[in-house]
């Protein structure tokens, strides 16, 4: 199992960021505020539940014996979907509101994802 993890460290370090970031938007009631209309859907708990469900696959398929290149794909389309309606929610709330976001790191995460997307084994 350690050799697995080794060989996939990527695919497990952002496993768990992932999950670190569904984890904060959880414990963060009303940490988005604009669009007003759709405040409710992007605090939802659900938002977040879905980043910790696609970082435990990443980090499942990081340690899986046998390692299937369909489902790394589905894991980093899903991954790559929600970081690019974080980003996108972040990045309007900046430059509408003017409130700090860290939409330029959460950027540079998605960057990281699409090249794991980019590498990965298409067979």
């Amino acid at each position: 199992m350690f050799e697995r993890a080794k060989q996939n460290v990527n695919h497990i370090l952002l496993g768990a960021i992932l999950m670190g970031v569904g984890l904060f938007l959880m414990t963060r009631q009303n940490y988005f505020s604009w669009p007003p209309v759709m405040a409710k859907i992007e605090n939802s708990d659900t938002f977040g539940c879905l980043f910790i469900l696609v970082g435990i696959a990443m980090i499942w398929w990081a340690l899986d014996k046998k390692k299937s290149a369909r489902a790394n794909h589905l894991i980093l389309i899903f991954a790559s979907w929600l970081m690019t309606v974080l980003v996108l929610f972040q990045f309007f709330h900046w430059a509408m509101v003017g409130l700090p976001m860290p939409w330029i790191s959460n950027l540079g995460l998605l960057g990281e994802i699409m090249l794991l997307a980019k590498r990965s084994d298409s067979q």
